[in-house]
């Protein structure tokens, strides 16, 4: 009687293919040579399913009984050509197997890969370390140029305390805009302190620092909405008014005021002297009630 065929299993490639189908004596003696990982993917039948081959306990309690194995250094050259075998008697690799946690272990496959995850890492080093050193640079920008001269003003004025106003560059990336964003200001604030305090702020921020460059527009904005906005030009112009009187300003504020929508906020072609007069007046008070919750008229502290 001749002896019973030895079983053959399919061991599976890098790439997820098969290679001929060995039997399992020469799988294990390629295992204990080093010429195959034991993390090799092996096609167990009695599973149906691709098993590491340290899962295939025949292997390894076969591998256990033998002595420590020379280490062959030479690769072997492994011939993948294999005779014709029906579509149905080859196992194949499913994706997650090839690509997922239990996929084949290949040094050549990562020393390929190994350039491209370098560069990937320094890539997204490089480009974290840009990104925070753009956002640091916009936000000492916006703390130096904007924000910082208002705090010195309202020190100065001793409104800190129960004034809230902010001022950065326009979505903080646009430094050619300075915003001025009044949330809150005292009760006992009167219309020409209102003023005089829009002058103080105009005075510590005319000009965008270092650069000494006019800002292009300056918004007023209320409540998380630009109210009126004024030219650069303008609002340094303020800042050297210091010395002349709250209605003299307050006149030059509404002649180069504009609306958000880019409409000026007094439209000064009607003839009539008296009438524009009055227009005037009612410009001042709407835009000093858009800021100042005053009982009294704001007109009659200026």
């Amino acid at each position: 009687m001749s002896a019973p065929a030895e079983t053959t299993l399919f061991v599976a490639s890098a790439c997820g293919t098969c290679f001929e189908p060995l039997p399992r004596s020469e799988i294990l003696h390629r295992l204990t040579a080093q010429q195959f990982h034991w993390s090799q993917q092996v096609w167990c039948p009695d599973d149906q399913r691709w098993k590491q081959a340290r899962e295939v306990k025949r292997l390894t309690k076969a591998a256990s009984s033998l002595p420590n194995p020379r280490v062959i250094v030479r690769p072997p050259s492994i011939v993948q050509t294999s005779p014709r075998l029906e579509q149905k008697d080859v196992p194949h690799l499913t994706s997650r197997e090839v690509h997922g946690k239990s996929a084949i272990a290949s040094p050549i496959a990562f020393l390929q890969l190994a350039p491209i995850l370098t560069w990937l890492r320094r890539s997204s080093l490089y480009y974290g370390i840009g990104c925070l050193f753009v956002i640091g640079t916009l936000a000492a920008m916006n703390w130096f140029a904007a924000e910082k001269p208002v705090r010195e003003v309202l020190a100065m004025t001793k409104l800190d305390g129960e004034t809230k106003i902010n001022a950065h560059f326009r979505f903080f990336v646009q430094p050619n805009i300075l915003v001025v964003q009044i949330s809150k200001l005292p009760q006992r604030l009167s219309g020409d302190g209102f003023i005089d305090l829009l002058t103080d702020i105009a005075s510590k921020t005319a000009t965008i620092p270092l650069l000494n460059i006019t800002y292009h527009g300056v918004d007023l904005v209320k409540e998380g909405e630009t109210k009126f906005v004024l030219r650069g030009e303008a609002w340094k112009e303020l800042a050297a008014m210091r010395v002349e009187s709250s209605r003299y300003r307050a006149m030059f504020l509404i002649n180069n005021l504009y609306l958000s929508g880019g409409q000026v906020a007094l439209n000064q072609s009607e003839d009539r002297m008296e009438y524009l007069y009055f227009l005037k007046e009612q410009t001042l008070r709407n835009f000093l009630g858009t800021f100042l919750n005053l009982e009294k008229d704001p007109l009659n502290s200026i």
